[in-house]
């Protein structure tokens, strides 16, 4: 069943369009205690219908996670090497163990290995659980969602249309929608996605069993049923607030999705998403990158030097002397390169980047220091001028 049990008067809560929606939540069973609590405190808030699934069914904080493989044949769970990990996990679960029992290397690869397995039987079951749902979104737990925007880029579009969209990317032929950075599948799509699935379960299986990603495998069965991801990017975004590369290329679309997003950053955008419709609470005016630039980058963007911070600058320099480098030096590189928007300095390394991002903390130990260009970034932004993109519709 989908969980919708809290009532609230969030601004987001009770936008036009939101009961239309069935928002998937994907997880494992050796992060979810960690990484679902946050979700349950924002984005979860706002959808009135929403489901949770991982490899093991249990309850956190009072809400139901579903396992998504308890119907995969048991011939293959109990066959398969991929399972390993499923079975281990039951008897950990069944003792009373916690994470910290398991050995550490499965906590990443096997977790991994079992996770493609999800990406089928999940639409199976979303289809399921809401059936009058016209659009169904699929998200990780380093997902974030913003639900405003959300909303409005699917007002724009019709769910009787065969939409699967998201971050497009590439294993050799296959063209596929990162399941990280989420997908979206309108109703009819996913009816058709699933009768290509459960019409042909042991190719599926044998498929999945052949291949690693589970979002690559689902595009396959798209691809089968006859449709192509829509391209998204970069409303679909497979990078967070702080690794985004702020270009000309982002600048002027809405985003609709962060990847790789840690729960501090979740929190601190969806309280930001709060503010923004208590501002337009018509909820007609979308967020753009360079809004979310403007409120979370450019305060620090106007730093020439900050301590214990890398901001993910990645051309590294080369120095005859390496050993005796300072972060003045660094910093000089960067004058010195009329191209260069910000730097790093590790003891020994230094790095520019003619693109801006915010990067993060790091511990004082380290002895990371950053800095940026703030004209040349002022001239960056100037230089973008007047933003016409919008939402991608086709």
């Amino acid at each position: 069943m989908e969980a919708s049990k809290q009532q609230e008067t969030l601004p987001c809560r009770n936008l036009p369009g939101a009961d239309e929606i069935l928002l998937s939540l994907k997880t494992g069973a050796t992060e979810a205690h960690q990484k679902l609590p946050v979700h349950f405190k924002t984005t979860l808030r706002c959808a009135p219908h929403y489901v949770l699934f991982s490899d093991l069914e249990e309850s956190i904080q009072g809400e139901l996670v579903h396992d998504a493989l308890d119907e995969i044949d048991e011939d293959i769970k109990n066959t398969h090497p991929d399972f390993q990990l499923y079975h281990q996990m039951r008897h950990w679960h069944a003792a009373g163990k916690e994470k910290k029992d398991l050995p550490k290397e499965s906590l990443s690869k096997e977790a991994w290995d079992l996770d493609k397995w999800k990406f089928l039987p999940i639409a199976e079951k979303a289809l399921k659980m809401r059936p009058q749902a016209k659009w169904f979104v699929f998200t990780e737990a380093d997902t974030h969602v913003v639900w405003p925007n959300l909303l409005q880029w699917l007002a724009q579009l019709d769910p009787e249309k065969p939409y699967y969209m998201g971050s497009q990317n590439w294993i050799g032929s296959t063209e596929f929608a990162h399941g990280g950075a989420g997908y979206i599948v309108s109703h009819v799509a996913l009816e058709r996605v699933v009768e290509e699935y459960t019409s042909k379960r042991s190719f599926y299986h044998e498929l999945t069993a052949s291949e690693w990603a589970g979002d690559a495998i689902l595009a396959k069965a798209f691809i089968n049923a006859g449709i192509p991801v829509t391209r998204a990017w970069p409303i679909s975004q497979g990078e967070s607030p702080s690794s985004l590369d702020y270009t000309a290329r982002h600048w002027c679309f809405p985003v609709v999705s962060y990847h790789h997003i840690v729960p501090t950053e979740i929190k601190t955008m969806f309280e930001y998403e709060q503010k923004w419709l208590a501002r337009y609470p018509r909820n007609d005016v979308p967020i753009h990158h360079h809004e979310a630039f403007a409120e979370f980058v450019a305060p620090k963007t106007s730093l020439t030097v900050l301590a214990d911070w890398d901001n993910l600058a990645d051309d590294e320099e080369a120095y005859e002397e390496p050993e005796n480098a300072t972060f003045e030096t660094c910093r000089d590189t960067c004058i010195n390169k009329p191209e260069c928007l910000q730097w790093t300095y590790y003891p020994g390394k230094c790095k520019t980047a003619g693109e801006i991002r915010l990067g993060r903390k790091v511990p004082f130990h380290i002895g990371a220091v950053s800095g940026w260009m703030p004209d040349r970034v002022q001239n960056f932004i100037e230089g973008v001028g007047t933003c016409n993109q919008g939402w991608i519709l086709e």
